[in-house]
């Protein structure tokens, strides 16, 4: 409403300036300067563009001059203005006046009077009185388009701001605690490589710095922890491999019977276990042994299961006896329900009688006339399960020449990487392929067949065979370990020609031994160890055997894993200078020996091969 006030008073005030110009240049009569002032100006509020409903007045000296509503000319200003509301001025639009405020503009002195439905605003401008009265439905015609513009408009900044504020937020906030929670999803899974990498802001930087000395303090806490554990198990492993009999032969002095045995656990300690022990005077007790479950458990049960057998064995007790009172024994207080299978016997080595249990364990096998077969006898449950349990023995006897190969599940179930089981069929085919083998050289190509065989798997079970070759005096041993250097193939040749010239071996023999023993020693020297600062060791084992006369060796070194067999041999060459290096040696040496075999003990590689005369 002030604008129309406005607008009236430029209009009365360009009026009088275009009336006064006029009288000066036309000089014309009071009474035509009158009547000129009277029509100019009474058309001025007529014209006012208020809307619909709207009123407008123009007052000189207080008389009303000019209006849209044309009863009010002539009428008093005050009269129409300062009571119009209480005296019932435009009922139709004012009624109910609510309020008054008066104000002092820059204009003069005016005031606002508001009433329920309409607003009037009045000045003053020199000798004119100025009113302008709108109905409040002409007022705020436009606030519904107003209010929903503006409503737009805000809701239009309040999206903006939520897009702003929510992309802030995914990249400073959500994204940080995502990239947080994925490492940490991985470290409570085990994986304590990872490290939380956020750095910004500052709240988040702190978190992943305490997460992180976090997750560091627990892998040194860890790794300190599996550091006593690797110490302890190896005392254990110590403790265990020292009651086993470790020393072959065990009994040189009788030359009726070779045997041997051997364990590879699958951990550190393992549930297998061997005997073998003198009974009597001409009487050898032999027992293998599988206990449920791997570890230290299955370690300590094997300790337990061991001295019960062996104390009742050696108390004199007749064989099957001896065994249902060390059942008895495992069964009192075994909370933990483990249990153990057993084939144990009793070898007269005069008369070649051999008198055993099968309690729940594999059948062994016995070669006899060059062929091997199975003894299947069965003579009662695993021990440690029932504390009632009986059990009968069985009896055969042995010839000169018959050798017997006991072992455990982890032979006959060993697994390929294509998870197939080694199997029954598979053991009995490698052993009548070497039915010529004394004990340790069986028992060393059967280890290596496993290892071809299981390439590439992990071993799954505790592996132990123990065999007995009845005839055949104890195999003579020796050993020797060197630095793997050079200037030591000497005393490398000197052990195996010292043991070979006291068995009147063949000179053609030993240079052919000469040659393979030196090919592998300088291939250790040469490439075994890749740190020539330290240099590791090289051990040889020798066993020889009658019967035929034979030398078996073991050439075992500590360094990256090699097997020089797997390599096919190479064409023949036309010429010295063709020969690809290293490839015939090895073709000699697998032409000149009667078998030759790799496999992967732990950490070292051993290379077994045997020479016949």
């Amino acid at each position: 409403m002030q604008s129309q006030i406005d607008y009236l008073e430029g209009q009365l005030k360009e009026r009088d300036s275009l009336l006064s110009g006029a009288q000066r240049r036309l000089k014309l009569t009071e009474g035509a300067i009158e009547e000129l002032h009277l029509s100019s100006i009474g058309g001025v509020a007529t014209g006012l563009p208020l809307g619909e409903g709207a009123v407008a007045a123009v007052a000189e000296d207080g008389t009303i001059a000019s209006s849209s509503e044309e009863s009010y000319v002539g009428q008093s200003f005050e009269d129409i203005v300062g009571s119009g509301l209480a005296r019932g001025f435009d009922e139709s639009l004012y009624q109910n006046s609510r309020s008054t405020q008066w104000y002092m503009g820059s204009q003069g002195l005016g005031y606002l009077r508001a009433a329920e439905v309409g607003y009037v605003r009045v000045s003053r401008t020199g000798k004119y009185q100025i009113m302008a009265a709108m109905s409040s439905n002409a007022m705020f015609a436009l606030r519904p388009w107003i209010m929903g513009g503006l409503s737009a408009l805000f809701a239009a900044l309040f999206a903006l701001v939520y897009a702003q504020a929510s992309i802030l937020l995914r990249e400073v906030v959500v994204h940080n605690i995502d990239e947080t929670n994925e490492t940490l999803a991985l470290i409570t899974q085990g994986d304590l490589s990872k490290s939380v990498n956020v750095n910004s802001p500052a709240e988040f930087a702190r978190l992943a710095s305490g997460i992180n000395a976090t997750v560091g303090s627990l892998k040194d806490a860890i790794a300190a922890e599996a550091a006593r554990i690797d110490r302890d198990l190896a005392t254990a492993r110590a403790i265990q491999e020292g009651a086993l009999p470790r020393t072959f032969p065990p009994f040189p002095e009788i030359q009726a019977f070779d045997v041997y045995a051997s364990m590879d656990a699958a951990r550190e300690v393992g549930g297998d276990f061997y005997d073998m022990f003198l009974v009597g005077e001409h009487t050898v007790f032999l027992l293998i042994a599988d206990v449920s479950g791997k570890g230290i458990p299955a370690s300590l049960f094997m300790m337990a299961a061991k001295t019960q057998i062996s104390n009742a064995v050696s108390a004199g007790m007749e064989l099957s006896e001896a065994i249902k009172t060390a059942n008895w024994h495992l069964c009192q207080g075994n909370e933990a329900g483990m249990f153990v299978t057993v084939w144990a016997a009793l070898f007269d080595y005069e008369t070649g009688e051999l008198t055993y249990v099968n309690a729940g364990h594999n059948f062994p096998l016995l070669r006899h006339n060059g062929t091997w077969q199975w003894l299947r006898e069965k003579g009662g449950l695993f021990l440690g399960a029932f504390d009632s349990a009986k059990f009968r023995s069985s009896s055969i006897t042995l010839e000169p020449g018959d050798e017997l190969l006991l072992y455990t599940d982890g032979v006959n179930e060993a697994f390929s990487a294509a998870d197939e089981q080694y199997g029954d069929d598979r053991l009995e085919a490698f052993l009548n392929n070497h039915a010529e083998l004394h004990p340790r050289a069986l028992s060393d190509a059967l280890r290596a067949d496993l290892a071809r065989w299981a390439k590439g798997a992990e071993q799954s079970d505790d592996i132990t065979m123990l065999a007995l070759e009845y005839g055949v005096p104890p195999q003579a041993t020796g050993s020797l370990t060197v630095p793997a250097k050079m200037e030591h193939l000497d005393d490398v040749l000197n052990l195996v020609h010292g043991e070979l010239a006291q068995r009147n071996c063949p000179i053609s023999v030993q240079s052919q031994l000469d040659i393979v023993v030196e090919e592998l020693f300088v291939n250790i020297c040469s490439y075994a160890y890749e740190d020539a600062e330290k240099v590791g060791d090289c051990r040889i084992d020798y066993v020889y055997n009658t019967n035929p006369s034979s030398l078996s060796l073991a050439i075992t070194d500590w360094g990256v894993p090699f097997d020089p067999l797997e390599h096919q041999d190479p064409d023949k060459p036309h010429s010295a200078e063709d020969a690809a290096i290293g490839g015939l040696g090895i073709m000699m040496v697998k032409r000149m020996c009667d078998d030759v075999s790799y496999h992967r003990d732990g950490d070292a590689n051993v290379v077994l091969l045997r020479k016949d005369w």
